[in-house]
Parts: structure tokens; C-alpha cells; sequence
């Protein structure tokens, strides 16, 4: 099960406060999303402790920044995905290791293409979400090993394109329900809240402490982590 969403499942939030806004007049260009992170198949224990179970999703003028952290910060991850120069970076930490991977366009494409296809139905239904109308498309994978996916997007939150960087680039809306297969495992995000707030440049940056490394590399340290605890 390779399918990555986007390049990278395992650790993409952390957890925030916010309240849903009910302001039809604010502006909705930038805020938090927060989202219910659960392994609805995972059954071992350790591994369940070590995952995360909430996701932060912070948006501001078509940039999007993901974070997340396991239980005491041991493991912590999260990524960038510039949606007006088409820039992405994705961040690990493992105990005391840093790494990060930076891509332009065709190097996102080039990483989505090595994932398995995807066939993307579009429904009448409509579901709501954390307090957002959404519409419902299923994912299908083009390979039986791999269920379908529910995804629920919305237009009521004002990003532009905010799917380029992952395999579902062609949903349009921001995605507050979706689940993600690698390695393995699936992980279901939920949109629990919004929060739609004044968001500062510098919340758009990671820490110099990040040694750059290739997508491969990348892969090859979220395995490591996952055979340590599952030894």
C-alpha cells in the first residue's frame, strides 16, 4: 500500500484551539483546521502510542502548514505546501534526528506518480462536516489490495487549489474528511473544527535543524521507526 496524501501520512498535524465561526461576513482565507486522527485497522498497541490523534492544519494566502507530534514529542512531523510558487517541504523528527525534503512542482509530481493510481468518482451526496456542507467523492485505487476511500470537500473555506500537491489534486475544496494508506496501515482524518483567525507569516516556517535528504531517504527513516516499534 504505497498511496501517500500528501507524500507523507504518518505525521502531518498538531493539535490547536480555535472555535467554529458562525460570521458569515469574515473572510475564510486563513485559520485552523482541526482533525480526530485515528488507525481504524491498527491493532498493535505500541505503535497506537506512538501515533498521533489530533492534526492541526494551518491555511493563509494559498499556503498550507501541517504539523504533528506523538505522545511526549518523541516523534514529530509535519509540511509546507506553497500553492502560489508550487513549493513543497516535509519535515521529520525521530528522538533527537531532524530531516526534511524540499520539491518544486515536478518533483511532487514525479513523487505522486510512483504511488498507486487513483480513480476518483464524483456523487449527488452531500455531507456536513464540522459545521461545512461537503460534497462526497469516493478514491478508488487501481489495485484491489487497497480499499476505496470516502472523501469530504468543501468549498467554504477559501484556498486556492489546495489539493496540487497529493494524489487527490483534481477534488476540488478543501478535503475535512479523507484517509490515507501507506505502509501497511490507514489513517483517517476527521475536521473536528475551524477557526478562522488572523494566521502570522512566521507560523509559515520550520527550524534551521533539519537536515535535507531525498524523498528515498525519507521513506527509508518513517520504515525504520515503524520496524523499531514493531520488533
Amino acid at each position: 500500500m504505497k498511496s501517500l496524501t500528501p507524500l507523507f501520512w504518518l505525521f502531518i498535524a498538531i493539535i490547536g484551539i480555535g472555535l467554529i465561526s458562525c460570521d458569515t461576513d469574515q473572510k475564510k482565507d486563513q485559520g485552523i483546521i482541526f482533525y480526530d486522527v485515528s488507525f481504524p485497522f491498527l491493532e498493535n498497541s505500541v505503535l497506537k502510542n506512538v501515533f498521533p490523534e489530533e492534526m492541526k492544519l494551518t491555511f493563509k494566502d494559498n499556503n498550507v502548514k501541517a504539523d504533528l507530534q506523538s505522545l511526549g514529542g518523541i516523534v514529530a512531523s509535519g509540511f509546507m505546501a506553497n500553492g502560489n510558487d508550487r513549493t513543497y517541504c516535509q519535515v521529520f523528527k525521530s528522538y533527537q534526528e531532524h530531516y526534511k525534503i524540499e520539491l518544486d512542482a515536478s518533483g511532487v509530481d514525479a513523487y505522486n506518480d510512483e504511488q498507486v493510481g487513483v480513480r476518483l468518482e464524483p456523487t449527488d451526496q452531500k455531507e456536513t462536516v464540522a459545521g461545512y456542507e461537503c460534497d462526497v467523492t469516493i478514491a478508488h485505487f487501481l489495485t484491489d489490495s487497497v480499499p476505496p476511500i470516502t472523501l469530504y470537500h468543501t468549498k467554504e473555506i477559501d484556498v486556492e487549489d489546495p489539493n496540487w500537491f497529493t494524489q487527490y489534486k483534481e477534488i476540488d475544496g478543501v478535503l475535512l474528511g479523507y484517509e490515507i494508506e501507506q505502509f501497511g496501515m490507514r489513517m483517517r482524518l476527521r475536521a473536528r473544527q475551524v477557526s478562522f483567525t488572523s494566521i502570522p507569516d512566521e507560523q509559515f516556517e520550520f527550524g534551521p535543524q533539519y537536515n535535507l535528504i531525498n524523498t528515498n531517504q525519507m521513506k527509508e527513516k518513517i520504515q525504520a521507526l515503524l520496524d523499531e516499534y514493531m520488533d
